[in-house]
């Protein structure tokens, strides 16, 4: 009893416990912070929340058919209604019709594109760079990029911008660079082509059936890297931007170095980047620890054991994530504690 008062008396003035000892209280990550998204209520019935400033980067994990991505959406409804921007990637047609219901410009990649080698600014430059020198597709190889980089920059310097068009026109094709581009053309062909700078505040990039491929994922990261440049001059500590990419286990392939690059530097941008997968090794440690968020939903031994790997898991939250099929999970604030919690979704995202 007189512990549960000391504990009361430290919540009360929001003073924060180390790892160390999170785990002998129910208050700690639970304590309400302006502007945080509820995700349920922990097991002494205190809402749990996510607190997204100065860290938004987070991860979802889960086995199949848990709630992942209904609770993804969920946290979604309460990041728009408090004002903020919304970039859902989706591979499996889970988000459409909900991104529908709330205004996002879809952009359905078996139907449009945009061009993926538009660039208007250095900034814009400089992030494909990192984009490029941190992929594995199509084998590009370091002389590759410095090709491709090199022709980028000199269309650049001499026309204040560069399209697919000029990297078509002027880039040698051998090597990674061959392939690449004939895959690129062959994509492009017959699409309608957008301008991201003109779509709405919320966008949903929808891949076809299937669209896992080089070329899809190629895509989806250009996609990310033009959008991470419009918002390279500003220096926030406040989120205004969420980008949610779905199934992380089928599109995180091949440009690992990339979200690393990503999740160190976006982040004072205003960006929050969050992941959902349902298997933890397809994210590397480095990812994992360059992100201040982790729910983990339940799942089989196999899945449970995995997830030993980068979280230190109790035997009470061992027991926790076998025994139920969904509606449980453990929040995870890194540097401060973990909360095992029932969840709370809005009904908007179950109908």
């Amino acid at each position: 009893m007189l512990l549960l008062k000391f504990l009361k008396f430290l919540f009360n003035y929001h003073l924060a416990l180390s790892y160390d000892f999170s785990m002998f209280s129910p208050y700690v990550v639970s304590v309400p912070v302006s502007g945080a998204v509820i995700i349920g209520k922990d097991l002494f019935g205190k809402d749990v929340s996510i607190a997204f400033t100065p860290n938004a980067h987070g991860v979802i994990l889960g086995s199949t058919g848990v709630g992942k991505t209904t609770l993804a959406k969920s946290i979604v409804v309460d990041l728009i209604r408090s004002g903020f921007r919304i970039i859902a990637i989706d591979c499996e047609w889970h988000w459409i019709e909900f991104c529908r219901r709330f205004g996002f410009d879809i952009i359905e990649l078996d139907k449009v594109v945009f061009d993926p080698f538009c660039i208007r600014s250095s900034d814009e430059l400089e992030v494909i760079h990192n984009f490029l020198i941190g992929t594995s597709l199509f084998n590009l190889s370091r002389e590759d990029v410095l090709t491709l980089y090199d022709v980028c920059s000199k269309v650049f310097e001499r026309n204040g911008a560069v399209s697919f068009n000029d990297v078509i026109s002027y880039c040698p094709r051998y090597g990674g660079l061959r392939v690449l581009l004939k895959e690129l053309e062959f994509f492009m062909r017959g699409k309608q082509i957008i301008d991201l700078d003109l779509l709405n505040k919320h966008i949903l990039l929808q891949l076809p059936v299937g669209g896992d491929t080089e070329v899809h994922r190629f895509i989806i990261y250009l996609f990310l890297a033009q959008l991470f440049a419009k918002y390279m001059k500003f220096i926030t500590d406040t989120p205004h931007t969420f980008v949610f990419i779905d199934e992380a286990h089928r599109l995180t392939r091949g440009a690992s170095q990339f979200l690393v690059w990503a999740l160190r530097t976006v982040r004072k941008h205003g960006f929050g980047l969050w992941l959902i997968s349902q298997d933890p090794h397809s994210l590397d440690r480095e990812t994992y620890s360059l992100t201040a968020n982790a729910i983990l939903l339940p799942g089989p031994r196999k899945y449970v054991d995995s997830l030993k790997a980068y979280f230190r898991l109790s035997d009470e939250d061992e027991e926790l994530l076998l025994s139920h099929d969904r509606g449980y999970g453990i929040y995870i604030r890194q540097g401060v504690g973990s909360v095992r919690f029932r969840v709370k979704v809005h009904e908007e995202v179950l109908t």
